[in-house]
C-alpha cells in the first residue's frame, strides 16, 4: 500500500475514533460528562439523549417477540459490521445499539456468538467501541479476541432472529437517569424536597417539554415516581 493510502486510512481511523468519543458524550452513559451546567443545560442534553434512545427503539423492535431457535432465517437480524458496510453514516444508531446490547447482555452474546452470526459482529463491535474510548474489557470478551484472532469463526448455524429483548420501556428511562446523574445530580430525592433538581426530576421535565412539543410518545411513563421506581429497580442490578 501507498504511503497516500497509508495515511489516509490512518486519517479515517482517528475521525472514527473521535465521532465514537463524541458520541460518547452526547448519547451514552458512558464516560465523564461536564459537571457545571445548570439544570436547564443538563435538560437539554438529556432531551436529545432521549429522542435518540426512541429513534433506537425503531431498531430494536424487530427483536420484540423473536426467540433464539424459534425463528426462521428470514427473520430480521442486526448486524453493526455489515450494517456500517452498507451505510457509515449510521454510525451513531449503531453505537447507541451496540453500547445498548454490551451493556445488558454481554453473557448472552458470547453464549449466542458460535450460532448467530448478528451476536458474533456485535461483540466485535463492541470490543473495538471499548479498545477506542480505552475501557477495561472483561476476561470473558478478551478471551473471545483471542480467539478470533488467533481462528475467526467463519461459519454459524442456520437459525435467525435474535433472542427477546423485554422492558425496553423500563431500560432506556433507567439510562436517560443514569445519563443525567453522571452530570452532578443525585439520582432522586425524598418526594417531600422543594428542590426539584435530581436525575429523576430532569428526565421528567426534559419528557414533559419533548411531549409539549408535540412528541406525544413521551406523554406517560416519566412522572417523577415512576422514573424512581425504575431507578430504584434497576440500580440495584
Amino acid at each position: 500500500m501507498s504511503l497516500n493510502g497509508d495515511m489516509t486510512n490512518h486519517k479515517k481511523s482517528s475521525s472514527l475514533k473521535q465521532r465514537m468519543l463524541e458520541i460518547r458524550d452526547r448519547y451514552s452513559i458512558l464516560g465523564d460528562k461536564p459537571q457545571d451546567l445548570s439544570f436547564p443545560e443538563i435538560q437539554a442534553r438529556v432531551q436529545d439523549f432521549l429522542i435518540d434512545q426512541e429513534d433506537q427503539k425503531n431498531a430494536f423492535a424487530f427483536g420484540e417477540g423473536i426467540a433464539v431457535g424459534n425463528a426462521s432465517e428470514k427473520d430480521a437480524q442486526f448486524d453493526p459490521v455489515k450494517e456500517f458496510e452498507a451505510d457509515p453514516n449510521k454510525l451513531d444508531e449503531l453505537i447507541m445499539y451496540v453500547e445498548f446490547d454490551m451493556e445488558i447482555r454481554e453473557h448472552e452474546l458470547l453464549k449466542e456468538a458460535g450460532s448467530f452470526e448478528s451476536s458474533y459482529n456485535t461483540l466485535l463491535f463492541g470490543a473495538a467501541m471499548k479498545l477506542a474510548r480505552k475501557e477495561d474489557i472483561s476476561d470473558d470478551l478478551r478471551e473471545f479476541l483471542v480467539n478470533h484472532l488467533i481462528s475467526p469463526l467463519k461459519k454459524w448455524e442456520k437459525r435467525g432472529g435474535r433472542p427477546k429483548i423485554t422492558k425496553l420501556d423500563e431500560k432506556f428511562r433507567y439510562f436517560a437517569i443514569e445519563f443525567a446523574r453522571k452530570h452532578g445530580l443525585s439520582a432522586t430525592r425524598h418526594d417531600e424536597k422543594r428542590d426539584r433538581d435530581s436525575a429523576c426530576d430532569v428526565v421528567s421535565a426534559a419528557a414533559l417539554a419533548l411531549y409539549h412539543s408535540g412528541m406525544t410518545e413521551f406523554g406517560t411513563g416519566y412522572g417523577f415516581d415512576n422514573l424512581k421506581k425504575i431507578w430504584m429497580k434497576y440500580s440495584k442490578r
